[in-house]
């Protein structure tokens, strides 16, 4: 079990949370053997870190959203993967989350 395992990333719309959240996600993998980043965000259409799928599951950190797979379907909907990675005691997990008070 990881201390301090939920690392939650907020702030102001257009801040660069998601960006970080990425960042920040591969930089836990070079120390940690389970990372998640769980895509919170259920409102914005135009900068998701689900988007950045693909490059995070070649790097070994899973991937949790929406699964609606489709990128221009915008449901503002949450999965229970989601709370998986909450609950999930052997693995780091990024919440981004989303910088307006609806996709929040």
């Amino acid at each position: 079990m990881y201390d301090r395992r939920l690392k939650i990333i907020t702030g102001h719309y257009g801040s660069g949370k998601t960006e970080f959240s990425v960042n920040y996600a591969i930089k836990l993998k070079e120390k940690f053997d389970k990372v998640i980043i769980a895509d919170m965000d259920i409102v914005n259409p135009y900068f998701r870190s689900r988007e950045k799928g693909k490059m995070l599951e070649k790097l070994g950190i899973r991937v949790v959203g929406s699964n609606i797979k489709n990128s221009s379907v915008d449901l503002p909907a949450l999965t229970p993967e989601i709370s998986g990675a909450i609950l999930n005691e052997n693995a780091v997990t990024v919440l981004d989350v989303g910088g307006d008070p609806v996709g929040a």
